[in-house]
């Protein structure tokens, strides 16, 4: 088994500041450290050498991993030494192995999780924090050193608050696996007590504290999964989407880490927590809501129209604070099926400048590199068997280059990231795959929310 040297940062959620100015947050937000931000990440040498000399598109490794029966589902994660980490899972559902690939597509480790996931063996979230790849279940999150893939602690979230740990009688308890995690590796994780929702607080070595409590959280609809969703902002606040609140709109909160308000806003829509992001002085969601770190709107709904489109998909966001989104429309009035086929790029205000209609559904991405692109993935039809397309879009909305991607017999997948080594990586029926970006690299100052439910990507500092 190979190993590289275990991470002193490796930072998750969309936290940081740009380096280049050293502006540093305050110490207790969970984003400062005593590693420089602005180190230079270990990655093989010649493995970045060659991946960076590819002509951009070209295949630059490829590696069957033993998944036998088991869906391969990733790339879900990644770290600053250029390893991608990937999801072994029985009915492309119920998580049973983790695999670790360096930046050269080696597999370094593998791990059987089966009997530590939590009893629904559905893992929603997957992150890198602190030196650790936390698994998030329903109702509990496991940390995996990552330098050998053994476990470092089993949060029992369910447990806790089955035995009292809340402070309150347990009633029906759900950990709903709703997480952020800041850069040394300290967990924030929503459990559930009836209709009340806690914000429970998770220590680097599995400790768990009850931080907040917002009353009558949950509806009659039961337990949703997906619609709700917890984040850090750039002041280190927690801040979390979504309760019953309003009938006029959704709530929006924000808390210290020590469970102090900052923050209650109600939003004239609903939803906006399912792509909750942080960027470098707001946060946003689904529908392209733009918020400060005070809760203040700074605009009004985008979108709609005849075709109604809704900026409701995954986000990236730059060092400045420029939103590239993907968004989805109706392709013919009164049709209810929603195609998300659209890219497009806000300003900090939320002002469109640009919207780009692509060919083919966007499936995965959109990843951002530090040389004017982002990538994306996408196809005609969401099943298996249809072809796959790999493509690099200029940041004026232009399409750069576009290749086709191996058929998907079985389970295409439908996560994209770029390793810290500049190469794309998708994985098909048991095959990650991994392209030239054509020498671009993850942008080492960008504000990097998580696509898809928050399966994977991370933040760390611009080298001047």
């Amino acid at each position: 088994m190979t190993c590289v040297a275990r991470l002193g940062t490796a930072v998750v959620w969309v936290l940081v500041s740009a380096c280049g100015s050293r502006s540093a947050l305050p110490s207790d937000s969970g984003t400062g450290g005593s590693a420089d931000p602005c180190a230079a990440p270990s990655i093989p040498l010649a493995c970045a050498e060659s991946i960076a000399a590819a002509p951009a598109g070209a295949e630059v490794w490829s590696r069957a991993l033993p998944v036998g029966e088991l869906s391969l589902l990733g790339p879900v994660a990644a770290d600053e030494a250029g390893s991608t980490y990937y999801l072994g899972a029985e009915s492309a559902l119920y998580v049973k192995t983790v695999y670790a690939l360096d930046a050269c597509g080696a597999l370094r480790w593998q791990a059987d999780v089966s009997h530590s996931i939590a009893a629904s063996g559905y893992v929603p979230q997957v992150m890198v924090a602190g030196g650790r790849l936390l698994l998030v279940g329903i109702g509990n999150i496991v940390a995996l050193h990552l330098d050998t893939g053994e476990p470092a602690f089993i949060a029992d979230l369910a447990g806790f608050a089955q035995g009292g740990g809340l402070g309150v009688p347990p009633g029906k308890v759900v950990g709903m696996g709703f997480t952020a995690a800041d850069a040394q590796g300290t967990v924030f994780s929503l459990v559930a007590n009836d209709l009340d929702v806690f914000i429970v607080s998770v220590s680097v070595t599995g400790q768990m504290h009850p931080v907040a409590k917002v009353e009558h959280y949950l509806g009659g609809a039961g337990y949703p999964l997906g619609a709700q969703q917890l984040a850090l902002d750039a002041a280190g606040h927690v801040v979390l989407a979504g309760g019953t609140g309003s009938g006029n709109g959704e709530p929006i909160r924000a808390f210290t880490k020590s469970g102090k308000a900052v923050f209650d806003t109600v939003l004239p829509s609903f939803g906006i927590g399912q792509f909750l992001a942080a960027g470098p002085d707001f946060i946003t969601g689904r529908g392209m809501w733009i918020l400060d770190l005070d809760g203040t709107p700074r605009n009004s709904f985008v979108g709609g129209g005849p075709t109604f489109i809704s900026w409701d998909g995954p986000t990236v966001i730059d060092a400045e604070g420029t939103l590239y989104v993907v968004g989805g429309q109706h392709l013919e009035p009164g049709v209810s099926t929603m195609t998300f086929n659209l890219l497009g790029r806000f300003s900090p205000e939320g002002n469109s400048e640009w919207s780009a209609t692509l060919d083919e559904q966007i499936v995965g991405g959109p990843v951002l590199d530090d040389r004017g692109h982002l990538f994306v993935t996408t196809t005609a039809k969401v099943e298996p068997g249809s072809p796959l397309h790999l493509a690099a879009i200029g940041l004026n909305g232009e399409l750069a280059w576009q290749i086709p991607l191996p058929l998907a017999g079985r389970t295409p997948s439908y996560w994209l990231l770029s390793n810290a080594a500049g190469a794309l990586t998708v994985a098909i029926d048991g095959r990650v795959h991994a392209y030239s970006s054509g020498g671009g690299r993850p942008p080492r100052c960008a504000y990097w929310p998580t696509p898809r439910g928050d399966l994977g990507q991370r933040v760390c500092a611009r080298e001047k």
